[in-house]
């Protein structure tokens, strides 16, 4: 990929950029050299492009892919970038995340995913990045930050082989109080499946494409950074718009495995409605225990109680994965899986896809392959390179994108979200915005300005899923940069307790005035910076599509869509000269409208011919509470839902989505006689 030249004379936009703000403060570690120097220390960070220094003032995951362009236009290997954003410096609520990022060894495409725990805020008191590159030999070797912000390594060969969890507690018995980022015995080895945790007594697991292995070709076991975590300050009013959103209070009751109840609703992933619902009901039986981010009102994390008497933390998505892909009846085999990914550092998720390929025929057998994995034996040697490549051997097709699984769901939306992040599908699959039922149409038209047709509410309909994804991508990009929770920022859109801009006014209430950016249009540079980093790193023309061919027909219509709202070729889905150009200039870019014959346009809706006479219909929330309405039928959806509202205001207070059958309906979409409607507030992603 050639980039507009980025000499102020022949790029004169780039010119006008100045930035009043101090250069972020950065740990930019070579490991060889920290060897023979025994130290380091913090420095500003200095970026030879203004454009690319601008964008990296941001800071958070502005920072980090600023740093791996700049090192991939010098030709430098890419590092592992731990940063943290300006919201995790001011102690706001819920903003307790540090980003981490590199070029993903399954994938060879930027990967980024964001990680709890102590380590963001104990981080933000020292610096607003570390950059980890070069190797350091012998096992057991602990990069540690100093509450002075100075960096030395140690060795601790104890540690070689330990669990995430194991790591975290010695680190904490010999340097006192501190936060962590470390990696199992798939780390240690290499693989490319290999996850990283932020450790405490609960690790938190990140890195889809392999960062785990990232860090292990470093020679490093762990970072552990011994500082206090910065105070915690922020708005009241956000805390208490918080804590009522209806949203969040159910994914705080659920710890995201609240999804298997909704999935059995509208039935869009793997797994009959019925098999859902019962590991539903069991996770519901076997919640033990809850924690989660520093300041968080409705703290979502749930450990379980398992068989063999230890409790494990599951989220959703790896319990999905695991348990659908072993064709498991019960959550409890599900999660002693999960137990073993945790303790090795494996992502779960992918394992899940690459082991479905080979069907184990039970629990021990499973066990047995991801112990062989580790070491490079047996059939787990095949298991170590990924679905993608193992689908390749067999001579099947899986669901993929990008070289890494994906979850095969029915909602456009959500499969096109997972194919097209620039980041690794995680990111857009656990970004809740509600574009598989449309409750946020409202939400996009307040941001933008752009009125939705009804069809873009169906979830099987191609109608306005490119715009709803991109919109989705720039909102997530924009709150990982700021260290926010993605799912609080969600749930307090979905929930109608902020509007885009008033949430972008209590965030960043100047955020990028000098640039003319407001934070949506931040995201938007960050999204384009990522597509443009992944072409750098060699993404083939056409990735963003779905692997396998069913996925490709679901998604073609919307993608198109997508790539004309983000300013890509619509052959070779690479950025336009314009788009690029409009980057280097940190400019923002905002289509308003499709051009004719772009998409479908058509809004049918049914014609309401019948006279109308009292009826019945039957309502059920999430968890099976039931409801009987009377009122003159046929009605439209939007008429139920005010129906309804007036004698249980609190089952539409969070503006739920309405399925029948499994099948979302419009508000314009018309409601008969003895119809069950499901109603459904609940964040997508987990």
């Amino acid at each position: 990929m050639a980039w507009v030249a980025t000499d102020p004379a022949a790029n004169p936009c780039v010119a006008t950029l100045s930035d009043p703000r101090p250069a972020p403060r950065v740990l930019a570690i070579d490991l060889g050299e920290l060897a023979r120097a025994g130290v380091a220390r913090v420095r500003p960070w200095e970026c030879r492009e203004a454009w690319l220094g601008h964008i990296g003032n941001w800071g958070g995951g502005a920072l980090g892919v600023a740093e791996l362009v700049s090192r991939e236009l010098a030709g430098a290997p890419a590092p592992l970038a731990l940063c943290v954003g300006s919201l995790v410096r001011r102690g706001y609520p819920t903003a307790a995340r540090a980003s981490v990022a590199s070029r993903a060894p399954l994938t060879g495409l930027f990967s980024e995913g964001l990680v709890g725990g102590s380590l963001a805020r104990r981080l933000a008191s020292l610096a607003d990045g570390v950059f980890v590159a070069g190797r350091v030999e012998g096992a057991g070797q602990v990069l540690v930050v100093d509450a002075n912000g100075s960096a030395k390594l140690e060795r601790h060969a104890d540690l070689a082989g330990a669990s995430p969890r194991e790591v975290h507690r010695l680190l904490e018995e010999r340097l006192g109080p501190c936060g962590t980022l470390s990696i199992g015995l798939a780390g240690e080895r290499g693989v490319a499946l290999a996850s990283l945790a932020s450790g405490g007594e609960v690790p938190h697991f990140v890195g889809r494409g392999g960062l785990g292995a990232v860090l292990g070709r470093c020679g490093l076991k762990a970072i552990a950074v011994c500082a206090p975590e910065v105070a915690e300050t922020g708005s009241a009013e956000l805390v208490a718009r918080l804590a009522r959103s209806p949203r969040l209070l159910a994914r705080a009751e659920g710890g995201t495995l609240e999804l298997f109840d909704a999935f059995a609703q509208r039935g869009d992933v793997a797994g009959s409605s019925t098999e859902l619902a019962r590991l539903g009901e069991q996770a519901r039986a076997a919640r033990a225990g809850r924690h989660g981010c520093r300041g968080c009102p409705t703290p979502c994390g749930w450990e379980f109680d398992t068989r063999r008497g230890a409790a494990q933390s599951a989220r959703f998505g790896a319990s999905h994965a695991l348990a659908a892909a072993l064709r498991f009846s019960g959550l409890d085999d599900a999660l002693e899986l999960l137990r073993a990914c945790d303790e090795l550092g494996l992502d779960a998720k992918e394992l899940g896809a690459t082991m479905a390929l080979v069907a184990p025929r039970d629990l021990d057998q499973a066990l047995r392959w991801v112990r062989e994995l580790c070491d490079g034996v047996g059939e787990g040697a095949r298991l170590a390179r990924g679905s993608v490549a193992l689908a390749r051997e067999l001579g099947i097709e899986t669901p993929s994108a990008k070289g890494a699984a994906v979850r095969p769901d029915a909602s456009i939306a959500s499969l096109l979200g997972q194919c097209v992040s620039s980041r690794g599908g995680d990111p857009m699959r656990t970004f809740p915005f509600l574009a598989v039922d449309g409750a946020d149409l409202a939400a996009f038209r307040a941001s933008t300005g752009i009125a939705l047709p009804a069809q873009a509410s169906d979830p099987s309909s191609p109608v306005g899923k490119g715009r709803l994804v991109a919109w989705h991508e720039d909102w997530a990009n924009a709150l990982d940069m700021l260290g926010f929770c993605a799912f609080s920022g969600a749930a307090l859109l979905a929930d109608g307790l902020f509007t885009p801009a008033e949430l972008s006014r209590e965030l960043a209430p100047r955020p990028f005035a000098e640039s003319g950016l407001d934070l949506l249009d931040a995201g938007g540079v960050l999204s384009a910076l990522q597509r443009a980093l992944n072409e750098r790193y060699g993404a083939a023309p056409g990735s963003d599509g779905p692997s396998w061919s069913a996925g490709r027909a679901l998604v073609a219509e919307a993608w198109s869509e997508y790539a004309w709202v983000r300013g890509l070729d619509p052959h070779s889905g690479r950025l336009t000269s314009e788009r690029r150009a409009a980057l280097e200039a940190v400019r923002p870019w905002r289509r308003e409208s499709v051009s004719d014959g772009l998409g479908r346009t058509e809004v049918r809706t049914e014609a309401q011919a019948e006279p109308r006479r009292r009826g019945r219909v039957t309502l059920r929330a999430r968890g099976g509470e039931l409801r009987t309405l009377e009122l003159d039928l046929p009605a439209t959806a939007g008429e139920v839902l005010a129906a309804l509202g007036r004698s249980e205001p609190r089952w539409v207070s969070a503006r739920p989505a309405i399925f029948r059958e499994g099948v979302a309906l419009s508000h314009d979409a018309l409601v008969r006689a003895d119809d069950e409607l499901t109603l459904l507030a609940v964040l997508a992603g987990g």
